[in-house]
């Protein structure tokens, strides 16, 4: 553990900073994160025991699809079991939202230190300088960083596949099969198609016999099966008052190898060409780290012994790279020497990656989040051949004797000048001497053993200089893809920001019932706990039905109110919330059972067209001939595009002029015209992610309750956001 964490360095940090930046950005979760957001939340605020009390858990009214475990809820619910009792009640929030981000970051942190030891391990196989290269790749993305926060199931497969690379990578097998089977056994069962190509691969080095492979193999997958089955075969077949299955015992990823392989069933959510992994979803992800992956397989230069380059652990490079096996040569036309290959990064990342996307393409249905394990992998192929580049360059220019100290690539203030020009200025005893330091007793014309490699080659004729050019400025290729991909980033930002309207429409919700100072008749009415003008009334609930769309897009059982909010001089009396996301119901129900509805653009498009419009409201009969009064409180915005540039330019320069107006300034309407601002200022703020991504109206805030406010009616049959009981507040 200490040296663990003494190899943390400023780029992982800097990396940990960056994804506790994305929880707090985008706060909020989409459906298929549901399932182990909404379990977390029922193992932190719901009692486990009886069985009986498991009615009241989310997945008991909304199971899915497929069953999925609940090691990875409970894993998260543990560290906040023992902070939550901790926290006095006058410092909890309004709603449980922060409970939420305090979720997310612990998975965040298991995932940065997943991928931490990852990059510590490839430190020790590939060097150093092939870590620093990893972390920029990483950085610079956008989606890794993003969804290593995500509660997915890929989520959690992913800490665990990283932690059996890195086993691997420190030449540790049995703990490589164990990282290995528990994610398959556990979270998703089609990891078992990278680790197949891997378990190969170790046959084939003899780092494992063929019977103790299948003796771990079926120890650890075998526990990581029974221990899955115990824990939730309890939370979801424990305490149903119909029996449903005759078999009382569930293994959830078994069900989702037999949904996915057998039934082909994941079909119905949409299927995409066999190329999409390769022509859409790696080019999103990874941007141009692609155009480093062939240099990865260039063959490291051989140091001379005494130098001080030595590899991991202070032993040299001879002897860290005893398994790796021998270079191939390779004949190239353009090239006077042949290539000297290295073949290890190809058979022991590229190749199991590269089958792992081949199998996964013959299932239809294709998502990104499914092929999460090949994504740092492949970054790791990249920041080798960024590595190798730079050791090639270094090595040059060492072959010339402009570095200061071999093979290393790094240039001082004093070795920058050409030996013709040293020679005239009569500076070549120092430069002898600063050879001898280094301990080199002479120049060398080209690296050891008399093998010319790629980096040594000094084209002279005219045909080769382009050549020549390349091979003196490889290195700048990595910073090129490292900038290259960071352009980007500020659009996948403000698409993410604003890809989750359900929650911002709940979060509206709470700011408009519970705002003291709201212009809004009946938020006055429910912050004073009773009817208007009334002093220390009874309690009021409200109710709230959340469509489809919103329950799909942020809205969790996080995000409810904690406790009873907007009670008046301590009293204890306030405002409940009742919360359901019953379907089937017909908009006239909706409005007779409910005082807000979270509902889509279309329900209301076609509730307005079939209601009778009266001064900007609208009065709706329902079944019962109760006159209800609805009214749009406010749109939510989703479904983010990108803008066209013309577009991008205008809304920058409105975006400035509201800047300026908010600033106390006064911008001349010449001025204001020349940055695309209007000349009477804008009607509503423009957010910065207005200036990438266009959106459109998708939910709305719907208020309707009975123009008499005395006749209001109370339903406690329906079926509400938490198994028939009553939900307020908590």
């Amino acid at each position: 553990m200490a040296s663990f964490l003494g190899n943390i360095t400023f780029l992982d940090l800097l990396l940990l900073a960056i994804i506790l930046s994305y929880i707090w950005l985008c706060p909020y979760n989409k459906v298929e994160e549901s399932f182990n957001t909404q379990a977390t939340h029922d193992i932190l605020f719901l009692p486990a025991f009886p069985p009986s009390s498991l009615a009241a858990y989310d997945h008991r009214s909304f199971p899915g699809a497929v069953p999925r475990t609940f090691w990875g809820p409970l894993l998260l619910a543990l560290p906040l079991h023992l902070v939550l009792p901790l926290l006095p009640p006058s410092l909890r929030p309004a709603t449980k939202l922060p409970v939420q981000l305090g979720v997310r970051v612990v998975l965040a942190l298991f995932l940065w230190a997943a991928l931490l030891r990852f990059r510590q391990a490839a430190t020790f196989r590939f060097g150093p300088r092939t870590g620093q290269c990893l972390l920029l790749l990483t950085l610079s993305q956008f989606h890794l960083p993003f969804y290593m926060s995500r509660t997915l199931p890929n989520t959690f497969a992913l800490g665990f596949v990283l932690l059996a690379y890195a086993s691997l990578l420190y030449r540790a097998p049995t703990r490589c099969l164990f990282y290995l089977a528990g994610a398959t056994a556990l979270f998703r069962c089609d990891v078992i198609v990278l680790a197949l190509p891997l378990l190969l691969l170790l046959l084939l080095r003899r780092h494992l016999k063929l019977s103790q492979l299948l003796l771990l193999g079926a120890l650890f997958g075998g526990t990581g099966i029974v221990v899955s089955v115990l824990l939730d075969s309890y939370f979801w077949r424990a305490g149903r008052e119909e029996k449903s299955s005759a078999f009382p015992l569930l293994w959830p990823e078994g069900v989702v190898l037999f949904f996915n392989t057998v039934e082909n069933r994941s079909i119905e959510w949409g299927a995409a060409p066999w190329h999409w992994y390769v022509s859409s979803a790696l080019p999103r992800s990874l941007l141009t780290s692609p155009l480093l992956w062939p240099y990865c397989f260039l063959a490291r230069r051989k140091e001379r012994r005494g130098t001080g380059v030595e590899g991991a652990k202070g032993e040299s490079l001879d002897e860290a790279d005893k398994d790796r096996g021998v270079p191939v040569s390779v004949p190239l036309p353009f090239l006077p020497q042949p290539l000297r290959l290295d073949l290890e990064p190809f058979l022991l990342l590229f190749l199991p990656v590269a089958l792992y996307l081949a199998l996964y393409s013959f299932l239809p249905h294709k998502e990104l989040r499914f092929i999460f394990p090949a994504l740092p992998i492949l970054n790791l192929c990249a920041a080798i051949g960024w590595a190798r580049l730079e050791e090639r360059e270094g090595g040059r220019r060492g072959a010339m004797g402009q570095t200061g100290r071999p093979g290393l690539g790094v240039e001082t203030s004093g070795t920058r000048m050409s030996l013709r020009k040293r020679k005239k200025e009569g500076v070549e005893a120092e430069t002898q001497e600063a050879r001898k330091a280094c301990g080199v007793k002479h120049q060398p014309k080209q690296p050891e053993g008399g093998e010319k490699a790629v980096g040594a080659i000094l084209p002279s004729s005219p045909s080769s200089r382009p050549l020549s050019f390349l091979l003196r400025h490889a290195s700048l290729l990595g910073w090129l893809v490292v900038t290259s991909s960071l352009l980007p980033l500020p659009l996948f930002l403000a698409a993410a920001r604003r890809n989750y309207p359900g929650g911002d429409g709940l979060a509206r919700f709470h700011a408009h019932i519970f705002a003291p100072n709201s212009s809004h008749a009946d938020a006055v009415y429910i912050t004073h706990g009773g009817r208007e003008g009334e002093r220390g009334g009874k309690d009021r609930v409200v109710k709230l039905h959340i469509g489809v769309l919103a329950a799909q897009t942020g809205v969790s059982r996080f995000g409810e109110v904690w406790e009873k909010v907007g009670s008046e001089g301590g009293t204890g009396k306030g405002v409940g919330v009742r919360y359901s996301k019953e379907e089937g119901l017909s908009s006239s129900a909706r409005m007779r059972r409910f005082d807000y509805l979270l509902a889509e653009r279309e329900e209301v498009e076609e509730m307005t067209r079939r209601a009778e419009r009266k001064e900007g409201g609208t009065e709706v009969t329902d079944v019962g001939g109760e006159r209800r009064h609805c009214e749009v409180v406010e749109w939510v915005q989703g479904r983010p595009r990108l803008r066209k540039w013309r577009e991008s330019l205008h809304m920058l320069g409105s975006y400035a002029a509201s800047l300026w107006d908010r600033g106390g300034g006064s911008m001349s309407i010449h001025a204001r015209k020349l940055m695309g601002g209007k000349s009477g200022g804008l009607s509503q703020p423009v957010c910065w992610e207005d200036v990438l991504v266009e959106t459109e109206a998708v939910l709305a805030l719907v208020a309707c309750r009975v123009r008499d406010a005395g006749g209001e009616e109370a339903d406690d049959e329906e079926k509400e956001f938490g198994g028939g009981e009553e939900k307020t507040g908590e």
